[in-house]
């Protein structure tokens, strides 16, 4: 068996451990214990360890104080608090990913709005749509003014005013407002590279038109317009034979009114007062009729829907021939000066702006009353 004091091999029938010379006994019912100080077996009663000299009861005291002090002041080990801090860490972590992660998403989309809306201006700009190009071009400068965009907003506002002026030019075209169209022609900027070479063709087209309308003009002695009209048209194309010739047949055509105005009327047509009266009778009946006319005929509604049929108006130009016929080669009856008083009561159209008008036309100077046709440019009044 081993010694209880030292562990070493003790033979049977010694009472002695010979290593240690502890008693050796073969008492298994427990009344022995151990010295907690030393590990000497101790009997029951024994009060002081026979091995150590110390007192059992304060052994056990200062075990309890010592395994006290050892629970109180022992440290809390580190993997404890680990897995606490980890934890938050990944989620402090997860927080600013999730943060990042917005902000790319915020920063890309406003990336790919705004050079999406860019590229949606430039399709509209390039398919010369340049008002709403220039409103979207806009929208994005208030957004981000880049100088790309500025570039772009400034050129977009330049084809869209030559646009603009384009469009009304060729309206007035049609409408046989030359000096209005020239006008709106040559405040087209160069900026506007293709508006411009459009509008420049256009000019070389009215040059036949322009033309026609100051001789027209002329023969209708409304000097003013042909001035004007061919004005503007020099302005464009100064070195235009053809415009300087009309210039001078405007001047010479001046120069004979001015002496032909220090004559008379030619009161050989005029009507007397009876015949006064019942040509202004006439003239309301017919006008009546005309105006009836003007519902079905197309070549006299749009006369009559702007009430040029019964109008009372006044001659406008210094000068206005009364003519025998509806056309600028009939005989001139007489002429009358600005302020004479016109009745219409009937109107022939003569493909051009210019309509021929049927009235009873009262001098202003001699009170003298004709029934002739007159040019509707001579009245303040005109289609």
């Amino acid at each position: 068996m081993k010694c209880k004091m030292c562990g070493n091999d003790v033979h049977d029938g010694d009472k002695f451990c010979k290593h240690c010379g502890q008693s050796v006994s073969n008492d298994t019912t427990g009344k022995y214990h151990r010295c907690e100080n030393c590990g000497a077996l101790m009997d029951p009663e024994d009060v002081y360890c026979l091995n150590c000299g110390e007192r059992r009861d304060l052994v056990q005291k200062k075990n309890t104080i010592s395994s006290y002090r050892k629970t109180e002041e022992q440290p809390v080990p580190s993997h404890k608090s680990a897995p606490e801090n980890k934890g938050t860490g990944k989620y402090i972590a997860l927080g600013v990913f999730g943060i990042a992660a917005l902000i790319l998403l915020f920063v890309g989309w406003n990336y790919y709005s705004y050079h999406s809306k860019l590229d949606q201006a430039d399709r509209l700009f390039n398919g010369g749509e340049y008002a709403l190009a220039q409103d979207a071009y806009q929208q994005l400068a208030d957004k981000d003014a880049k100088p790309e965009v500025l570039r772009k907003l400034k050129e977009s506002k330049a084809y869209s005013q030559a646009q603009s002026n384009y469009d009304n030019a060729l309206n007035s075209i049609q409408k046989g407002q030359y000096q209005q169209a020239l006008e709106l022609l040559a405040a087209i900027p160069e900026e506007a590279k293709e508006i411009k070479t459009l509008a420049n063709e256009e000019i070389g087209k009215m040059e036949t038109a322009v033309l026609e309308f100051a001789k027209s003009s002329i023969e209708d002695m409304d000097y003013s317009s042909a001035e004007k009209v061919l004005t503007a048209y020099a302005a464009q194309d100064p070195n235009n034979e053809e415009i300087k010739k009309a210039k001078e047949d405007l001047s010479a055509a001046k120069n004979k009114s001015q002496t032909a105005a220090s004559g008379k009327e030619n009161t050989n047509q005029a009507l007397s007062s009876s015949q006064t009266d019942q040509s202004r009778k006439t003239a309301e009946q017919k006008a009546a009729a005309s105006q009836a006319r003007g519902v079905q005929d197309a070549a006299y509604s749009q006369a009559y829907l702007n009430g040029l049929i019964g109008l009372n108006t006044t001659v406008t130009s210094a000068k206005a021939n009364l003519r025998s016929a509806p056309d600028i080669n009939a005989s001139v009856i007489t002429y009358v000066s600005r302020g004479a008083e016109v009745y219409i009561y009937d109107i022939v159209p003569d493909g051009t702006e210019r309509i021929w008008c049927r009235a009873v036309v009262t001098s202003i100077v001699t009170g003298n009353t004709y029934d002739a046709w007159i040019s509707s440019r001579n009245l303040d009044y005109s289609l």
